[in-house]
């Protein structure tokens, strides 16, 4: 039957569905990809800027450590354990230096150290607090020790003015407390068949030798016994003495050494006369003799005879 004028097709035919359907799918898959494109180009752009703002931010890091690392190498202490401490701290900025390195293109790892950086600002920081406190204390503590010594310097030089005085009264005391052998004198005797005591200058005939002497008026000295000692020296420079032991020996003007003849006296701080002998047990040389008197281990006076 043919189509008539005026009469409406039945049907479509497949394709004329099918063509206006991909017209329109692929206008939306045009759309989708330009859109896509779009996408892909910001995150490019975006990922380009993320590398460079990370090496930006590498390069800060590295030179935040750096400028640490010579910070920390400045400070210096005498406090061992403080200074244990810095060292430590120089040793682990190295080891971050060699991270930001090897995780350059890591931006948390980065972030990470610009962190730690921060942290190591902020100990540095309290390092030289602790410091400066450690050299005022220091300084304090010099100061303090140095008016110690001034004025242990100080009492010390006064301790030593008050030996020196305490020395000088003690000599002035020992000279003031001295006694004095005055009118000393000695002589050689014989003695004759009748007991009488008889002078002489031979040596042959000395049979005693005679001191007499007087012990000085001193009312310093403490009153009580006394022992006088004497020494007497023969020409040929020996001690008369009864031996040579212990017993024999004395001590004066810081030696000890023989004496001759010793005797005790009471002395009452008056002027006190006395006479001591010596008894010759063998004969004599000729020649000059001095004779020595002791008292407190101190020399009071000496005489001298001569024998033919």
């Amino acid at each position: 039957m043919e189509n008539k004028p005026g009469n409406a097709p039945k049907g479509r035919r497949p394709l004329d569905i099918i063509y206006p359907v991909a017209l329109v799918l692929l206008a939306g898959f045009a759309i989708f990809m330009t859109f896509k494109n779009q996408e892909l180009e910001k995150e490019k752009v975006t990922i380009l800027e993320d590398c460079a703002n990370t090496e930006q931010e590498k390069a800060l890091v590295v030179d935040q450590l750096t400028d640490l690392q010579e910070e920390f190498g400045t400070l210096q202490t005498d406090n061992e354990a403080l200074q244990a401490e810095i060292d430590s701290q120089r040793v682990h900025i190295a080891e971050l230096l060699k991270e930001a390195e090897k995780h350059k293109d890591d931006a948390y790892i980065i972030y990470k150290l610009k962190k730690e950086a921060a942290t190591l600002r902020e100990i540095m920081k309290g390092y030289l607090h602790t410091i400066d406190s450690l050299n005022t204390l220091n300084i304090t503590l010099r100061e303090e020790k140095s008016q110690v010594e001034r004025a242990l310097s100080s009492e010390k030089q006064r301790t030593s003015n008050l030996e020196s005085e305490k020395e000088s009264l003690a000599e002035k005391v020992k000279i003031g407390s001295k006694l004095e052998a005055m009118e000393m004198v000695s002589i050689a005797q014989r003695v004759k068949s009748n007991g009488v005591h008889r002078p002489t200058t031979k040596a042959i005939k000395a049979e005693k030798i005679k001191t007499c002497l007087s012990l000085s008026r001193n009312e310093v000295l403490e009153p009580g016994k006394k022992i006088v000692y004497l020494r007497i020296q023969t020409p040929d420079g020996k001690i008369l003495s009864l031996g040579e032991d212990e017993k024999n020996l004395f001590d004066y003007e810081g030696v000890r050494g023989l004496y001759s003849v010793k005797k005790v006296v009471d002395y009452q701080n008056q002027e006190l006369p006395l006479c001591m002998y010596w008894e010759v047990k063998s004969a004599l040389p000729a020649g000059e003799y001095e004779v020595a008197a002791y008292v407190d281990e101190m020399l009071i006076g000496t005489t001298k005879f001569s024998l033919k």
